[in-house]
């Protein structure tokens, strides 16, 4: 949904140079699959948004630490693989070169989305963000009058340099723990993750051979209904359907991550702690409503609407939406947080 950003300056700028309805209405024809899923989530979930975005996006940490998180984003991606950020800045910039509008459209669709992933802190994944910037970033380049120029001139200079910024790819660093909550994520699981490993496939081992998921299966035979847990991936998968992960980082806990989270300057990115309110899933299969505070018990209630009413089109549960998605109850959440008891309706 974000690199809607990448898209925005070219369809901005057709719309305007036609203005006509035929224009505005291919427009929406396109944006007619994106439009029916919003409708879709917003009725199903209650949500126009994934609950990660909540999660992770409406955090309230102050947005200088997030600007500076986003630049040890781009600190660490240079570091681990510096031909990505080298053909993006070269694909914003050689716009300057060739002066054709389209290129110059897609480059700052280029540069938008850059801004954007620097303001919201970048991710815990290493170069993430950056594969659609580097593909879109590539075609410009090899579109430009500046790039075959070089390629009928020199060559052989061109592919010395590739192979040299190429080597960076296989450097150490690549393989680094994490720095400022970044990490190479797929060295992390790939040697329990891997399906091509001859000495996990012969030696028996139960796939993912990672502790995450081992715990979970394990949880799974104890026959306890409840855990809480700060990382409920893979643990929660091999734990199964019968059993309910609070998730700690409120990436699949709609009420958690409608919280601040707990660390609001010494965090990881991606990964906010949130604390669990007292009596929140207290006991088994009581659906989070043991809540002991009034403020956020009578908010809890209104979320529950949305998440476990099966009549999906009452009255009730559509104003509730209505009222969930304008903010009409964080008041409720305002006096939790600040330990008042409300009197409001």
């Amino acid at each position: 949904m974000d690199t809607f950003l990448i898209l925005l300056p070219s369809l901005l700028y057709i719309l305007f140079k036609r203005r006509t309805f035929n224009a505005i209405f291919s427009a929406a024809i396109g944006f007619l699959p994106f439009i029916l899923w919003e409708l879709f989530s917003l009725i199903y979930y209650g949500f126009p948004f994934p609950n990660t975005a909540y999660a992770k996006l409406a955090t309230g940490i102050e947005k200088t630490l997030l600007i500076k998180q986003g630049f040890y984003y781009l600190q660490d991606s240079f570091l681990r693989d510096p031909v990505t950020l080298i053909v993006i800045l070269c694909g914003i910039l050689i716009v300057f070169w060739n002066k054709k509008i389209k290129d110059t459209l897609v480059a700052t669709g280029v540069f938008l989305y850059l801004v954007y992933v620097i303001q919201i802190g970048g991710d815990f994944m290493s170069g993430r963000f950056f594969s659609t910037l580097l593909l879109i970033s590539t075609v410009l380049l090899v579109r430009s009058r500046f790039f075959e120029r070089i390629l009928q001139n020199a060559r052989l200079y061109c592919y010395l340099i590739l192979l040299i910024l190429g080597s960076y790819t296989i450097s150490p660093y690549t393989f680094l723990s994490e720095e400022n909550g970044i990490a190479d994520e797929k060295s992390v699981y790939y040697s329990a993750t891997n399906l091509l490993q001859p000495e996990l496939i012969n030696n028996n081992f139960i796939m993912p051979n990672y502790y995450w998921a081992h715990n979970g299966f394990r949880h799974n035979l104890n026959g306890k209904k409840k855990t809480i847990r700060p990382s409920s991936g893979m643990y929660a998968f091999y734990a199964g359907s019968d059993i309910h992960v609070v998730d700690l980082h409120g990436l699949g806990d709609p009420l958690l991550s409608r919280l601040p989270p707990v660390e609001q300057e010494d965090f990881r990115i991606g990964h906010f702690f949130r604390s669990t309110p007292a009596g929140y899933w207290k006991y088994d299969r009581s659906f989070g409503n043991e809540i002991e505070d009034p403020n956020l018990h009578k908010y809890y209630e209104k979320l529950s609407i949305l998440i476990h009413d099966k009549n999906l089109l009452s009255p009730q549960r559509l104003i509730t939406i209505w009222r969930m998605n304008t903010g009409y109850y964080n008041y409720l959440l305002d006096d939790y947080l600040a330990g008042k008891d409300s009197t409001h309706e």
